[in-house]
Formats: C-alpha cells, structure tokens, sequence
C-alpha cells in the first residue's frame, strides 16, 4: 500500500471494509477527505492472498468488514491493528535483508511521487 504513495499512518489506518477488491478508500491523514486509490494487479494479488490467509486463521485475524486491515503478528500485539512503529520497523528490517539502507516507509512516498512525474502525471 505504501508503494502506491499512501502515508505509513493512512495505510495503518484502513480496515477491511476500504477495499472492494480493486480500490482503496483511503481516509487522509493530512485533511477531512477520502481518496480512492486503484492497486496495481500485484498489489490487489497479495492482498487478497494476505486476507485469504487471515480467514483461514480464523478468531482474532478473521478480516470481518470493521477490522484492520494489517494486523500486528508479534507475540505481544498478535491480532491488534499495526500501527506506525510496527509497520516502520517492518520495513526497516526488510530494507536490511534487500540491503537497502535507511529504509522507511516514507521512502516509498518519494518514490511513487518521483514515478508519477516522470511518466508525465
């Protein structure tokens, strides 16, 4: 989701409910509006993996239309929505498998926002 120029905080903040299967209605962190964003097919592929893989774990991570849509999986945290610190220490620790330094979730906004310009958006 951050890969499609959502803020960290506006993808912790979706539930299940915002998405229909190819939008997004994301809920701006920055203002009162709500935003529709279309995913690329291998976003909307893995999240619908991602959510199948919920229903099939049942109980707290059953993707019922008012829950998270990203669901913490630590030990401490299992099945609360991922906040800001959770998803930024995930990205993180994939930066330094890839070996991509200082990642962060932000970084990926800078990216998509550069994408569009240089195809002319």
């Amino acid at each position: 989701m951050i890969s499609h120029g959502l803020r960290a905080s506006e993808a912790s903040a979706l539930n299940v409910e915002h998405w229909n299967g190819k939008i997004l209605k994301v809920h701006r962190s920055k203002g009162q509006n709500v935003s529709e964003v279309p995913l690329s097919r291998e976003a909307r592929s893995h999240l619908e993996t991602y959510l199948e893989w919920r229903r099939q774990q049942g109980g707290m991570f059953e993707p019922l239309p008012e829950s998270p849509m990203f669901l913490a999986q630590d030990p401490k945290s299992a099945g609360q929505r991922l906040g800001y610190k959770g998803l930024h220490r995930m990205v993180k620790k994939l930066g330094a498998i890839a070996g991509v330094e200082d990642l962060n979730p932000h970084r990926f906004r800078h990216t998509f926002g550069t994408e569009v310009i240089r195809r002319g958006g």
